[in-house]
């Protein structure tokens, strides 16, 4: 591995103004090439990129954003510079800078889908930035006649139209990568429930394959230190796209560093101060904040509204039954309502280690959905039971066509069975086939048949906190119990 740095800002680049031909010689004398450019056209990005250092990496497709040694590095591969032009060059290293800027990271929700989360923020930084490839270089430069564009490597991944068709009020400017993997999210749900759709008419088909550095683990889970996504197209050829790594450690710290020394490099200079875009994007680095996620109990209960309810007939009097009204009787007559149910699904066998508080903190949060929502309670084990209580313990009814609805303090009458092994498949394939209504499910994840579940979406598991194995349900949200 070679360590090369850059110099310190105002300083001239290694190597003096080597032009095109110089470049091609080495891809590091095209980097030079592409950062000497970005000084006459952005300020802003040359002090970016003065601030961090640049390592070469065989084993690095192309390029990626890491925090080494405190300090935000770019790993990148010397034979891939090489067979990439200049102005693609200069593009990708903005489009990595922008992530930057986004705050992304590449730090994303746990526990869901890291490969879908990672493709949305590159399709938000490639529509923002070919919307703004005209504008991005506000600045002339000596002996331009017109301010250059942009130039983006081509195939990249954008913001499906099929998203700007489900939402028509929203702008490309308001698009935030969040919002952009639920709808891709949401997507590839409803390609798996309708087997006759044609899945490559969707734009969003790209692939982002799996790949590690040598000398390491490859059983390593997502989260791992040493691995992470290259782009590939339909048709598995790589793109020219930064590789997306996945860190332990939080480098925070040292990326919110590199933001306030290059504005504070950028201020200091009269030239960048007049750059537009720079006006604009150091407004976005002072205004990001990291995102708010809202507490695992906000998130139950946000998911339950927002589900769909469920259909019941009631009896009320407010609608009297006209067979008995002849007679001079009144009587409360049947009336068709849309009541809010919700199912919550326990994991009661033996490898369920979750502490009887974490079950209380969660069914805490369910008790607090009672005064609107009917609670409907099921047990899983080796088999999934509707129960009832006897001797302050609910047992196996026996009955698959009984019911259970949940009161207040229920949860102290769950206990763990003796079996070691959880089989899902009845929940889905039985007792939840014919039902809308919004399903919680509380287990430790240790699921024997979880790729083997019949698909339901509005499903919500929550996880207890004692579980430390990353867990990627086939369908549905996640939540995690803490504190």
């Amino acid at each position: 591995m070679i360590l090369k740095h850059i110099t310190p800002p105002f300083a001239p680049l290694k190597g003096g103004l080597a032009n095109q031909k110089t470049s091609l010689k080495g891809g590091f004398d095209r980097l030079e090439t592409a950062l000497q450019e970005l000084w006459k056209r952005s300020r802003f990005t040359s002090y970016f990129y003065h601030s961090v250092q640049f390592i070469e990496e065989k084993h690095i497709p192309t390029l990626a954003f890491q925090v080494t040694n405190h300090r935000v590095s770019l790993l990148y591969n010397d034979d891939f510079f090489k067979t990439i032009q200049t102005e693609e060059l200069i593009g990708l290293l903005v489009h990595e800078m922008m992530h930057i800027i986004l705050n992304h990271h590449h730090r994303t929700f746990q526990h869901q889908d890291t490969i879908l989360q990672n493709l949305a923020q590159d399709m938000v930084v490639n529509s923002f930035l070919i919307d703004s490839k005209d504008s991005f270089f506000s600045r002339k430069h000596k002996g331009a006649r017109d301010i250059s564009s942009l130039v983006l490597p081509p195939g990249l991944p954008e913001i499906p139209r099929a998203f700007f068709d489900e939402h028509a009020s929203m702008k490309k400017e308001d698009v935030t990568w969040e919002v952009l993997y639920q709808w891709l999210v949401s997507r590839q749900k409803q390609k798996q429930s309708d087997k006759t759709e044609d899945i490559q008419n969707h734009p969003e088909e790209f692939q982002l394959n799996n790949f590690l550095l040598p000398g390491h683990d490859p059983n390593d889970d997502l989260q791992s230190i040493h691995q992470g996504l290259s782009f590939h197209d339909k048709a598995s050829v790589m793109l020219p796209a930064g590789i997306h790594l996945f860190r332990t450690n939080d480098h925070q710290t040292a990326v919110e560093a590199l933001k306030t020394r290059i504005i504070h490099y950028s201020i200091q200079d009269e030239t960048c101060r007049n750059e537009r875009f720079f006006q604009h994007i150091s407004a976005m680095i002072q205004k990001i904040q990291p995102i708010q996620k809202p507490s695992w109990k906000e998130l139950i209960k946000a998911f339950v509204e927002s589900a769909a309810m469920s259909e019941e007939w009631k009896y009320s009097t407010a609608r009297f039954d006209r067979r008995y009204f002849a007679s001079g009787l009144y009587a409360p007559g049947r009336a068709y309502s849309r009541e809010k149910i919700v199912t919550v699904a326990v994991d009661v066998s033996g490898s369920m280690v979750a502490k009887p508080e974490d079950i209380e903190t969660a069914f805490g949060v369910i008790e607090s959905l009672l005064k609107h929502h009917k609670v409907y309670l099921l047990c899983i084990d080796e088999e999934v039971f509707v129960p009832y209580k006897q001797d302050n313990i609910l047992k196996n009814s026996k009955n698959p066509n009984a019911s259970f609805i949940y009161k207040k303090g229920d949860w102290r009458y769950i206990q763990t069975g003796s079996s070691g092994t959880t089989f899902f498949s009845p929940l889905f394939d039985i007792f939840m086939k014919k039902h809308r209504e919004p399903l919680i499910i509380i287990t430790d994840g240790e699921i024997y048949d979880l790729d083997q579940l019949r698909y339901y979406p509005k499903t919500l598991w929550v996880l207890t906190g004692s579980r430390e194995k990353p867990f990627q349900p086939p369908f549905g949200k996640v939540v995690m119990i803490h504190g």
